[in-house]
């Protein structure tokens, strides 16, 4: 998978537990220490938030970092309207190590 499939997945994660939790981009950006503009970037997939803050994100929503890591790895938490407008393609990546 490629860093920005991932970081699209991390950003899905985040906007859909903002939103579940009825947050503002400014909430979550006082957590981690960064400006709102940041979350939208994060949130967006643009930008790759480091793995520190995001282990902090997940551990302010009450979920267990290894397993959204492990979910965002997978494109668990890729939002179908990417995929159906053509802002994203998804491709089967194969691990080079197996």
């Amino acid at each position: 998978m490629s860093n920005t499939m991932f970081d699209k997945n991390v950003g899905a994660y985040i906007r859909f537990k903002r939103l579940e939790r009825n947050l503002t981009q400014s909430k979550v950006a006082q957590w981690i220490n960064v400006t709102f503009q940041q979350i939208q970037k994060y949130e967006k997939g643009n930008n790759a938030i480091s793995l520190w803050k995001f282990a902090e994100l997940v551990k302010k929503f009450g979920d267990n970092e290894a397993v959204i890591i492990s979910n965002c790895r997978d494109n668990l938490y890729l939002p179908d309207k990417l995929i159906e407008d053509g802002s994203i393609t998804v491709t089967e990546v194969q691990n080079k190590y197996e």
